[in-house]
Parts: structure tokens; sequence; C-alpha cells
């Protein structure tokens, strides 16, 4: 009973909120235009930026540092896998 008392209450305060109604509607006197694609500056010495990075081949450090991660999981999935046995 309780519940439905105050469900009732909430709902009947959430309906009574500041209604956000303009008291002059906005006309807009001037119609929209498709705005035009703008071009860079002709001048610019950078040129046009490149649509992706280009990808960095890891150092051979980082490869051997994969390479052993690598191992070191695979040897982890083993052990572990030959103890469930």
């Amino acid at each position: 009973m309780r519940q439905t008392i105050l469900l009732i209450a909430a709902v009947a305060l959430v309906g009574c909120g500041k209604k956000t109604t303009p008291a002059e509607p906005e006309t807009n006197a001037e119609p929209k235009v498709a705005a035009k694609k703008q071009e860079p500056p002709k001048n610019d010495p950078k040129g046009p930026i490149p649509a992706k990075p280009t990808p960095v081949e890891p150092t051979p450090t980082e490869k051997a540092a994969a390479e052993k991660a690598a191992a070191e999981k695979a040897t982890a999935i083993k052990k572990v896998a030959d103890e469930a046995q």
C-alpha cells in the first residue's frame, strides 16, 4: 500500500514538472544552404594528411621478447593441461 501511494506521488510530482515550451516559436527566415566543401590552402607546406599511418615494424628486441612471452605462455598452458590429466 505504501509503495502504491509513493508511486502515485512520484508520478504526480514528475508530471507536474516545469514545462519547457518557448513563448515565441523560432522561425528561420533564411533557408539552409548546403555547405560547400572547404579546400585546403594551396600553399600548405605539409600537403594532405595521409588517411592511415604507416605500420611500424617491431625491433628485434621487441620480437624476441614477444616470442619469449609466447613460449612461456605455451609452456604454462601445457603444464596445466598435463596436470589436469
